[in-house]
């Protein structure tokens, strides 16, 4: 399903070079494994979730750096609410719980982030952390997050929170067949799926 040769569309440089391979290589995965993994989340979570796949139409001149899928409890949306990520850099798969800078009223989720640094911190070293999802580069180990840093997501809006794994694309898993690659991405949400219990919980994003 997803293989090392995906990573092959970064080195077409065309804006409509990129988008089309994204369309007809990437997507198709993306749906399947989308599709495939929703199931999953509405079991887990008690709640209908929805798959997005990254369109990319504001591009109109440099070719999308990255490419994703996102799953949200909003049928029309999911960088407004805390959502997961799985999706494509040049050199790596990335699979995150995202709080991003879109979420307009941080209110909702600052206490509940805060409250989540202690859960955070239980996850082990294969966890990285980012505060900026448009930077590939801007992760450290997860379980070192502070207090400080669950306060700073609440206070700043720019400032963004991302929880999850980077593999890079000389990771085992892209040698693994589908199945494997689902289930290693299902174990891999499954801690997530803790924290984004905490982040929504009596909350009212709709």
């Amino acid at each position: 399903m997803f293989i090392k040769d995906d990573f092959l569309i970064f080195k077409d440089q065309t804006l409509d070079g990129r988008l089309e391979k994204i369309k007809t290589i990437i997507d198709p995965k993306f749906e399947t494994m989308g599709t495939e993994l929703i199931p999953f989340l509405n079991k887990q979570l008690d709640s209908e979730m929805y798959l997005h796949i990254a369109k990319h139409a504001r591009r109109s001149k440099n070719p999308p750096p990255d490419t994703w899928m996102a799953f949200s409890e909003n049928k029309r949306g999911y960088k407004m609410m805390p959502h997961f990520e799985i999706g494509y850099w040049d050199d790596r798969l990335f699979i995150w719980l995202s709080a991003l800078a879109d979420i307009k009223d941080k209110s909702v989720y600052g206490d509940n982030v805060i409250e989540s640094v202690k859960t955070i911190q239980q996850l082990d070293s294969s966890f990285v952390r980012s505060v900026d999802h448009t930077n590939k580069e801007a992760t450290v180990a997860a379980n070192m997050i502070t207090q400080a840093d669950g306060q700073k997501w609440s206070r700043v809006q720019t400032r963004e929170l991302l929880i999850g794994q980077n593999l890079d694309v000389a990771d085992k898993f892209f040698e693994l067949d589908k199945d494997e690659q689902l289930n290693y991405l299902k174990q891999t949400l499954m801690p997530l799926i803790e924290v984004y219990k905490i982040w929504t919980k009596k909350t009212s994003h709709f």
